[in-house]
């Protein structure tokens, strides 16, 4: 078995094994140490062809974890603001409290004379025990009063340290993401000079498409093996009615392209959609979803099922927001563009298919 076939075996148990499947939200730990096992194999030199595949399934694991770092960066802030409502309220009860404390204790000061013994030598013994049950009362009151303080006041320094750990796990987490998002522009810029190496050198070209090829025969095969969906399908009428899941310009259409430098006929199974990072990508059509992971040459994807062997695929995306099994609805949001996957730069990979066969998406929009 050569190095090639090596790298594969690895890629796909690193990528497609069925934990993965299963738990496609990993957490940032688990994405971490994917992708570290994915730098020790870039540090061993590979062919150009290679090398692309490894950069774009980083590219897909950084994308995944920045989006992981950014939903637990938005937890640790909301938690932040809670926690500096209840303490700014905490402090006023403190306050609040001191207060009535002290103006209790100067009341209690001024008008409180106990004189027991003139009271007992005046036979006055009723008016006595009531001094004495008063006095007893107020001590309580002011007792009370200053126990709730320092029991607010412990809630108050308890609330005040998680505020300063989740303060300083914000800040890490904002230097995580800061440092992976540069980490992504370098490998997201390493990528494309490889991409210009291949497209000017035949033979690695050559490689590259059939690579490219066996790609898509895989996706061909994974819709096949998905299964006919469960219910019968109505999608057939909803050709030429399906809503755009984004807006923008198509840079790749669907169908057979001949290479002239290599003499390659490559076909490409969809259309790639041109759009920012980030844009919120929605379903076409109504339907379950049967895949949501990574897929080799189409980066993170959501395929949906929609009975009779029929599909939506929605691929290169950053972040993938429905699990397998969820029922979605038209104009319901499946996950955030990106360009995992992607040679073309940020787009939408969008594709329309029948088991096996591929359709042209453009004839199925509105």
């Amino acid at each position: 078995m050569n190095r090639s076939l090596y790298l594969l075996v690895f890629i796909l148990l690193l990528f497609l094994s069925p934990a993965v499947s299963r738990n496609s939200d990993l957490d940032l730990e688990q994405l971490s140490r994917k992708k570290q096992e994915l730098d020790s194999l870039l540090e061993v030199r590979q062919s150009a062809v290679e090398q692309v595949y490894l950069l774009q399934e980083q590219l897909s694991l950084t994308s995944r974890l920045i989006a992981r770092l950014e939903k637990r960066q938005d937890r640790t802030q909301s938690e932040i603001e809670q926690l500096t409502g209840e303490i700014k309220s905490k402090k006023q009860a403190v306050a609040r409290l001191k207060e009535s404390l002290a103006i209790n204790l100067k009341s209690f000061y001024m008008s409180y004379r106990p004189r027991p013994t003139l009271l007992v030598l005046a036979g006055d013994i009723h008016q006595a025990a009531r001094q004495a049950h008063y006095f007893k009362a107020t001590v309580n009151g002011l007792k009370t009063n200053l126990d709730s303080i320092m029991a607010i006041q412990a809630d108050l320094e308890g609330k005040q340290s998680r505020l300063n750990r989740i303060n300083d796990e914000t800040r890490e987490l904002v230097r995580r993401k800061n440092l992976e998002e540069s980490l992504l522009n370098m490998k997201r810029n390493q990528k494309q000079k490889l991409l210009t190496r291949i497209e000017r050198d035949v033979d690695l070209k050559q490689q590259y498409l059939e690579e490219t090829s066996e790609n898509r025969r895989q996706l061909a095969e994974l819709t096949e093996d998905l299964g006919s969906g469960d219910s019968k399908a109505e999608f057939p009428r909803m050709k030429g009615r399906l809503i755009r899941p984004v807006e923008g310009h198509i840079i790749q259409h669907f169908g057979r392209k001949y290479d002239n430098q290599t003499g390659t006929e490559t076909f490409f199974p969809g259309i790639a959609i041109e759009v920012e990072v980030g844009t919120e990508v929605v379903a076409s059509v109504s339907g379950k979803v049967a895949h949501a992971d990574y897929l080799r040459g189409f980066g993170n994807m959501v395929i949906l099922a929609h009975g009779e062997g029929w599909y939506t695929l929605y691929g290169h995306l950053s972040r993938i927001d429905v699990v397998r099994g969820e029922a979605v609805e038209a104009g319901d949001i499946i996950g955030l563009s990106g360009q995992s996957g992607s040679d073309v730069g940020p787009a939408l990979f969008f594709g329309v298919r029948n088991r096996e066969e591929s359709f042209d998406p453009v004839e199925w929009l509105k």
